[in-house]
């Protein structure tokens, strides 16, 4: 399966980038809130589209790097 990658961005000045496309089996791909590590970083998952999360098509997953403080922002 397919999965592509998105950074948030704020709703303002900072659009949503686009990190990537990873390849991955279905049973391993990332569920909604769950930490992920990218590059060496850690993000978690905030959004999945399509929302069921279906493993037949390609799921676009948007991330945040992950905030120790939360849920007060850094």
């Amino acid at each position: 399966m397919n999965y592509t990658l998105i950074l948030a961005g704020n709703y303002g000045d900072k659009p949503p980038i686009t990190l990537g496309v990873f390849e991955s089996d279905p049973w391993a791909r990332p569920q909604l809130n769950q930490q992920i590590e990218f590059r060496g970083k850690i993000y978690v998952v905030v959004a999945c589209n399509p929302t069921s999360n279906p493993s037949d098509v390609t799921v676009a997953y948007t991330i945040e790097p992950f905030n120790s403080n939360a849920p007060y922002k850094a």
